[in-house]
């Protein structure tokens, strides 16, 4: 008789997607991001740090949450300022979280469209000249 091979434990997915498309040059906005567990067992301990074209404000330089369970998402917010301008300018998502058995790691990178704002009536700086 042999001896069945024991069921793998379930493992833990947690994905993210960027949920803003587009940011300010140069300018500080909110950068939003939605965070769901794919999987089949809750998480616990789950960071998300971006990273990328972007300077994160000092109290927002990454999401901590205590457990999210299977099924379930949550909406994240961050304070960022974008510092290159382009269509699809790469924001990277570093995650962390617990599962069952071990801590685990991903990155998932999205685009954003960044773009110097235009302000309606302000025309250009003069700057007088000598006679």
């Amino acid at each position: 008789m042999v001896d069945p091979q024991p069921i793998p434990a379930p493992q833990p997915k947690v994905t993210a997607e960027l949920k803003t498309t587009a940011l300010p040059l140069g300018e500080w906005s909110t950068l939003r991001i939605r965070i769901s567990n794919v999987g089949n067992v809750d998480v616990s301990e789950l960071e998300i740090t971006p990273s990328g074209q972007v300077t994160t404000e000092n109290r927002s330089k990454s999401f901590v949450l205590e457990r999210l369970r299977a099924g379930a998402s949550v909406d994240a917010s961050f304070f960022v300022r974008a510092q290159e301008a382009g269509a699809q300018v790469p924001i990277h998502l570093d995650l962390a979280y617990s599962g069952p058995d071990r801590r685990h790691h991903s990155t998932m990178t999205g685009t954003v469209n960044v773009a110097a704002i235009r302000r309606e009536g302000r025309s250009p700086r003069r700057i007088p000249t000598q006679s």
